[in-house]
């Protein structure tokens, strides 16, 4: 499912990915294997947060041994062959001012079990981070924005008002379920 959602997101190597209520960090690390880039995810749970930093740097360990296996005929490897996953799950609060929606190309907001509050929440945040059209091609950290402006994938349920329509949706199926994943597209 996770896979099957970025593809219908997209999403291009090289470009970051936020991950919203992160849990143990599957999104998180399968977008940084399948795409590189910067990945994080946001967790407010700290015995999560500890699990996925343990389960990503577990992750890089065997990364990195399968790449020097591959590579061990070879005096050096480049690298460029063998670059560390910049992906982390931090602890925080998704809602938290200093965190801006408008840094990550890709947003992903898992609102399964999400009450009205939380969805109007998530929504006046991702409204509060529209990128004014002025400075759409340099936002976030100084460097160009992807080609097709930000996605947010919000899952189960769409995004109440200030926040416009999706412009699609999908079932797709998760470990837990079927799951709706509804895609909003910034400029």
């Amino acid at each position: 499912g996770i896979f099957g959602m970025l593809q219908f997101a997209d999403a291009a190597p090289g470009e970051s990915f936020l991950d919203c209520g992160a849990g143990h960090g599957r999104a998180v690390a399968a977008f940084s294997l399948a795409f590189g880039g910067r990945s994080c995810g946001v967790e407010i749970r700290p015995r999560l947060v500890k699990t996925a930093q343990q389960c990503l740097a577990e992750l890089q360990r065997s990364r990195t041994a399968w790449i020097a296996r591959d590579f061990a005929s070879l005096d050096t490897v480049d690298a460029a062959v063998m670059p560390a996953m910049d992906a982390d799950v931090l602890l925080g609060d998704i809602f938290a001012p200093e965190l801006d929606w408008c840094e990550w190309d890709i947003v992903l907001v898992n609102a399964t079990g999400f009450d009205d509050d939380l969805m109007l929440r998530c929504s006046q945040k991702l409204h509060a981070t529209q990128v004014p059209p002025q400075l759409a091609e340099t936002a976030g950290r100084g460097r160009q924005r992807s080609r097709r402006g930000r996605c947010v994938l919000v899952l189960s349920q769409p995004l109440p008002p200030p926040c416009p329509a999706p412009v699609s949706h999908r079932t797709f199926k998760m470990s837990w379920g079927q799951c709706t994943v509804f895609l909003y597209q910034q400029q």
